[in-house]
């Protein structure tokens, strides 16, 4: 068996030190394995040579990428929902039916498929020179097939191992990848005895493995793992995400996702995630709004030994931004309260010898609400910009308002202008230090 890789040449390293250079330069430009040096532990850098870093001077960026890290909302968006709140997760039923309405021929979608997972392969695994791909009967095999010749056609050296007949013990070679072609989107249940003695030695080869559309085991419209599953490195998948992608334990053996975009136009899904286009909804707050004009939360529960979710809800509407946050809970509660989360305005409730709420807490948390609206009505809070972005109105007027609005620029650029020389002079002390 092939010894384990050091770690800063192990293909989860040198993949994410390969994202993270990218994001860093912003652009597409291509570059290889040998160009990217992963160093340093417990905390690693990335050392850049030959063209990347060329690129790198070019845009001075060189410095960026030591410490950079893949995100993995950073993926590639699905092909067929470029810039939507809610990214489609596809079920097998629902890929049938985009194949189905497909107007070409499945010969087309194969081809397609498979130079795209042979392209993902050369770009992803540059240094690679041998090639084992394991074939299954369907559609998925037949993907496997076509990214076989296209890699041949590359120069390199491929094995194709059919996985039929399964009685017969096969041969998988020492490849410095395996691509798995098993089970597609339309697998489900359990593999059968000798498919899963194969996916169990494509465990134990030890080599990095890029899995066809899903991890031959795992069931694309639920996540699923019946029995025997391959743990992939990278997954590349065709038209859009899975449910099987996001959902354990199918989530875990996936690793790193690509969504190739074969020629399917989009369909309507059951399943989807939220995608960060939807933080562009979120109001923000204004320069001249207060606490009372940027929303009020009221967190009600806990009680004696139970106090850890009202807090963690306290401090999460904090995290997002709301103003003035109400956290209300029976009095043996309200200590906890108080030396956990500061900032909240705490309220004690009615309870009970157990420390459990009574009934009469219903009226107290409605009287919470009411405060913090009076609060947000008082005549100085409603004076205050908030998410609706209008300006306090001069009750002079005409020229005199025009001075007002000239005053509130000068004084914040004077802001800006002395935060900026306290940001030198403690540099400058810094390095005289």
């Amino acid at each position: 068996m092939r010894q384990p890789r050091p770690p800063g040449q192990h293909y989860a390293a040198r993949f994410a030190g390969k994202e993270a250079v990218g994001k860093a330069l912003g652009c597409g430009v291509r570059f290889t394995w040998r160009e990217i040096e992963i160093v340093g532990r417990p905390k690693p850098g990335v050392k850049l040579s030959g063209r990347t870093k060329a690129w790198a001077e070019k845009v001075r960026a060189g410095r960026s990428t030591s410490r950079c890290r893949t995100r993995r909302g950073s993926r590639r968006r699905s092909a067929s929902s470029p810039t939507r709140m809610r990214e489609p997760l596809y079920t097998a039923a629902e890929m049938r039916a985009a194949e189905e309405a497909y107007p070409g021929t499945v010969d087309e979608l194969m081809e397609r498929a498979g130079r795209a997972v042979a392209q993902h392969a050369l770009e992803d695994f540059g240094d690679a020179r041998e090639f084992t791909v394991v074939c299954g009967g369907g559609s998925n095999g037949g993907d496997g097939r076509v990214a076989a010749r296209v890699l041949e056609e590359a120069g390199r050296d491929v094995l194709v191992v059919d996985a039929k007949p399964e009685d017969e013990d096969k041969e998988l070679g020492d490849p410095d990848v395996l691509i798995d072609a098993l089970f597609g989107t339309g697998f489900e249940g359990e593999p059968r005895p000798g498919a899963a003695r194969l996916i169990e030695q494509i465990n134990d080869l030890g080599a990095p493995v890029l899995s066809v559309d899903l991890p031959s085991g795992v069931d694309a419209s639920t996540g699923e793992v019946a029995g025997a599953a391959v743990d992939a490195d990278l997954t590349v998948t065709f038209h859009g995400e899975k449910v099987g992608h996001y959902v354990t334990p199918g989530a875990f053996l996936a690793g790193y996702v690509e969504v190739a975009d074969i020629g399917l136009e989009p369909i309507e899904t059951e399943n989807g995630r939220v995608s960060r286009a939807i933080l562009d909804q979120v109001p923000r707050r204004s320069p001249e709004g207060n606490k009372y004009t940027s929303g009020h939360v009221v967190v009600v529960g806990g009680s004696r030994g139970m106090t850890g979710a009202p807090c963690l809800s306290a401090l999460a509407a904090f995290r997002s931004d709301a103003g003035y946050v109400t956290l209300a809970g029976p009095e043996p509660a309200v200590h906890v309260f108080e030396q956990r989360v500061l900032e909240a305005v705490k309220r004690p409730l009615p309870s009970d010898g157990d420390g459990l709420v009574t009934e009469e807490a219903v009226g107290h948390g409605s009287r919470a609400g009411r405060e913090g609206r009076r609060a947000r009505d008082r005549p100085g809070a409603r004076a205050k910009r908030g998410h609706e972005g209008a300006r306090p109105a001069c009750a002079r007027g005409g020229a005199a308002a025009g001075r007002c609005r000239r005053r509130r620029a000068l004084g914040a650029r004077a802001r800006r202008v002395a935060c900026a020389a306290r940001a030198d002079a403690a540099l400058r002390r810094a390095r005289r230090g």
